[in-house]
């Protein structure tokens, strides 16, 4: 296995962890689903997305898949997190 490779994962889930400490001061929080759902949901959308644009074509050090990817991920764990919440209140 590419130690960037490894290196490239283990940044997004830093990064991702960083987004689960201050998802509760920014909105995330509902008693609806746990704490940390916002986080892990950003970094599986994350790294689906990583790879997916990786495998288009996209170089891993290319500065422009770097900035789609730390772009989207609060944005999929907002977006995750609400429809979450949305589906687990219908009930």
């Amino acid at each position: 296995m590419n130690t960037t490779f490894v290196i490239d994962i283990a940044f997004l889930l830093f990064y991702a962890a960083l987004l689960g400490l201050v998802s509760p001061y920014i909105g995330f929080k509902d008693d609806r689903y746990g704490i940390l759902v916002p986080a892990g949901l950003a970094a599986v959308f994350g790294g689906l997305l990583w790879a997916i644009l990786v495998w288009t074509g996209l170089n891993d050090t290319n500065a422009l898949l770097w900035i789609i990817v730390m772009a989207a991920m609060p944005a999929g764990g907002f977006i995750g997190a609400k429809q979450l919440g949305r589906i687990r209140g219908n009930k």
